[in-house]
């Protein structure tokens, strides 16, 4: 299939990752908790860090396993929305121990990840079981949009699927080789880095002084960074994760609902330099909903929370916006 064909409908896009997770022999990954939202954002977000990954330093830390780091953080970090969306199955009430257990997560795993999390910190933060307890609460008691995090829920039902599909292979053993593929125990490692990083990336901080206080009665301080302050994690791959699910198009839905996807891929370029560590996007000005979209990505200010810099154009185009990573 080419990438127009798999774009092309959500339901395309559901069955290629499904597909792509099969050929990993990871099938019992997705079950009817999915559906065909968001299939396409993931899809075209894990090609846009394809592309853009050496900036970020992920081959050098995780050498020829990067893609398989990358494929299970982007392709799943979205597959909570189906439990984030039904709040008739799924109400707001729901503590994230009893919200795992009605997802048939065992506690024993939940403990196991939260317990024991990779050390997730940045120069201004980090994060911990608490936090991410805290954090969750925080969202379904909102007064304004409350709802169940996504990001949360994608990387603890991605654990508890991993480590009981691999418990499965083992059988009690230390290591296993299944269709010439190596299983280890200690792959548990890897699957608290990979779900670290689907966790982390909708764990969202404060920028704003005005807005600290919510934060702070929700016991949340540690994610209001001091003016000047900006994140960027010791996890490579949830700095790409970040910087790609932000500025990737297809997710957005006026844009989408007026343009195709080969459409809006075809009329935005993608360029970046590894010397000088900057990525370029430049979309067509004669394409007035593709402009909408970069006037939007450009109000979001990602500069503002990430550790990247907005470069001056020098020709002082308006359609072309090139940021640089400051770490």
């Amino acid at each position: 299939m080419s990438a127009t064909d798999i774009l092309a409908d959500e339901a395309s896009a559901f069955q290629w990752i499904k597909i792509y997770f099969a050929c990993g022999l990871k099938s019992c990954l997705w079950d009817n908790l999915h559906s065909n939202d968001h299939t396409i954002h993931s899809i075209s977000t894990f090609l846009l860090g394809i592309r853009l990954h050496k900036l970020f330093g992920v081959e050098e830390c995780y050498k020829s396993k990067w893609l398989y780091y990358w494929f299970l953080i982007c392709l799943y970090h979205d597959a909570g929305y189906n439990v984030e969306h039904n709040q008739v199955n799924y109400p707001l009430s729901m503590t994230l121990v009893e919200l795992s257990k009605k997802l048939y997560v065992s506690e024993n795993s939940l403990n196991n990840l939260l317990n024991t999390l990779p050390t997730c910190e940045s120069d201004t933060i980090r994060i911990d079981r608490n936090i991410v307890e805290k954090y969750y609460d925080y969202c379904r008691n909102k007064s304004n949009k409350p709802f169940l995090n996504h990001g949360i829920v994608s990387g603890v039902l991605l654990f508890e699927r991993l480590t009981s599909y691999l418990h499965f292979i083992l059988r009690g053993n230390q290591s296993a080789v299944v269709m010439k593929r190596q299983f280890s125990q200690s792959d548990e490692d890897k699957f608290k880095t990979i779900a670290e990083s689907i966790i982390h990336h909708h764990i969202w901080v404060k920028t704003d002084k005005e807005e600290f206080e919510e934060y702070k009665q929700a016991g949340l301080d540690s994610l209001c960074l001091d003016q000047g302050y900006r994140l960027w994690y010791a996890n490579p791959l949830t700095n790409l994760l970040l910087f790609c699910d932000s500025i990737e198009p297809l997710k957005n839905e006026q844009l989408s609902s007026k343009l195709k996807a080969k459409d809006i891929l075809d009329n935005i370029y993608v360029t970046h330099s590894i010397q000088h560590k900057t990525i370029t996007i430049m979309v067509s000005p004669q394409n007035e909903a593709l402009v909408e979209w970069f006037n939007y990505i450009n109000s979001q200010k990602l500069q503002s929370w990430l550790s990247v810099d907005v470069r001056k154009d020098m020709f002082n185009r308006t359609n072309v916006i090139t940021y640089q990573l400051t770490k």
